[in-house]
């Protein structure tokens, strides 16, 4: 399997001991290699562990620190933030239903709160996300545009809300319809909202020509090759691209926002513990003391 690429973003480490943290690595590194004795030639890892100020890296495999992954589900954070920093615009109250900025009738007046807590009794998927079986899991929200996400709501009756259940199609109407309040698509805003001023240039949802090149491409338990997932309507749940050195940067911002900005305010709404969501410490997307492995059919996060 001639340049086969198995690829992973192992998900930071902070450790608050400098000794702590120099263990986490060693663990990390004892799993790395473990994973890559089974892997391709080409297997691909990067892990970083922040202590402090402190930052190492291992990057195991051809990647480098500039190599551009898919981090699934880790893209909902950014659009916890998106919404936080909507609501420090005064643009949305985190408790108003988001049928009047949808534009389309959503049962259940279900609100941003709940769309961004997991309790709004929406599924995990929708049921009109059309695919057969050999497409689902090779790019299964590309074709799935603006008039599905319409449809939907307006056909179904929600689950009990209050009670936490993971929602990508949630997270994707959620960030659908803040791109529509800040006037234009969810990518737009992420990047002149989010990324922008966090100086991520290399977290992205479309990456430009130069970027393309440090893309990398997964593959599944039997070693195929996998293609990168395409988003349309459902983007706030999944699309984005980084790299290590941009996960790096946006963990430290994360746990020191810089006061001369608009952030500080966004991350301590994403950040603050809220009764009944999905784990007993959760804000606005994020999770505090929980491991999470996300991804696409191909690559980890």
């Amino acid at each position: 399997m001639n340049g086969i690429r198995l690829c992973a973003l192992v998900a930071l480490i902070l450790g608050s001991l400098t000794a702590a943290a120099e263990d986490r690595l060693a663990a990390a590194g004892g799993y790395m290699d473990a994973l890559l004795k089974k892997a391709p030639r080409d297997a691909c890892i990067a892990v970083a562990v922040i202590d402090g100020d402190r930052v190492t890296r291992e990057i195991a495999g051809r990647c480098k620190r500039k190599s551009l992954f898919q981090i699934g589900s880790i893209s909902k954070t950014f659009t916890g933030l998106l919404l936080a920093d909507a609501v420090g615009r005064g643009e949305v109250a985190l408790d108003e239903p988001i049928a009047k900025r949808f534009g389309s009738a959503v049962p259940g007046a279900i609100t941003y709160r709940e769309l961004a807590t997991h309790t709004s009794g929406l599924p995990r998927l929708p049921d009109n996300l059309v695919a057969d079986d050999a497409s689902i899991m090779d790019d299964p929200y590309a074709a799935y545009g603006e008039d599905e996400l319409r449809e939907f709501p307006a056909a179904h009756t929600p689950g009990e809300k209050g009670n936490a259940a993971y929602s990508n199609l949630g997270m994707g109407l959620l960030g659908f319809t803040l791109g529509r309040v800040a006037g234009g698509s969810w990518e737009a805003a992420i990047a002149e909202r989010v990324t922008g001023p966090m100086g991520l240039k290399d977290t992205t949802a479309d990456p430009d020509r130069r970027q393309r090149r440090r893309v990398l491409k997964g593959h599944n338990n039997m070693l195929e090759e996998t293609r990168n997932w395409e988003f349309d309507a459902l983007a706030g749940a999944g699309a984005l691209y980084s790299s290590l050195d941009d996960r790096v940067r946006y963990a430290k911002v994360n746990l020191r926002p810089p006061e001369s900005s608009r952030m500080p305010c966004a991350w301590r709404r994403t950040n603050t513990p809220r009764p009944r969501t999905l784990v007993d410490r959760s804000g606005l997307v994020f999770c505090s003391a929980v491991w999470m492995t996300v991804g696409t059919s191909g690559t980890a996060a």
